[in-house]
């Protein structure tokens, strides 16, 4: 059974709604991911910082641009999507996604305070 939690963004002022679960993740502290928001507004986040879904590839190289190349082999994006989002929307940001080389998507569920709970799905 899945219940739902709400989180909101007081720095982006957004509101994800997320299934919740009794999983827990195990998590290589060393994996590089950037978590990347999607309201239910419809706006789009990378962390804290809005961004228009045209422009998600290039930001997303300005935030690789930091990361070593041994650990940009297993950078991530941690996709948090309110439940209520068209899927047309998500198909966009995945294909932004990939535009910016990144290949390992995880998507999020349950609390978006906590990396070790929630379900990863890789797509």
């Amino acid at each position: 059974m899945l219940y739902f939690s709400a989180f909101v963004c007081v720095k982006a002022q957004c509101t994800i709604e997320l299934p919740d679960s009794n999983l827990e993740v195990n998590y290589n502290s060393l994996t590089p991911f950037f978590n990347v928001k999607v309201c239910s507004n419809e706006n789009v986040y990378i962390e804290d910082t809005l961004v228009e879904i045209e422009n998600l590839a290039d930001s997303l190289f300005v935030y690789k641009d930091g990361i070593s190349a041994e650990l940009m082999l297993r950078l991530q994006i941690h996709l948090f999507a309110d439940k209520n989002v068209k899927s047309s929307l998500i198909d966009k940001i995945k294909s932004q996604i990939t535009r910016a080389h990144i290949y390992t998507l995880m998507y999020r569920t349950n609390n978006i305070e906590d990396v070790m709970q929630g379900i990863f799905l890789q797509a």
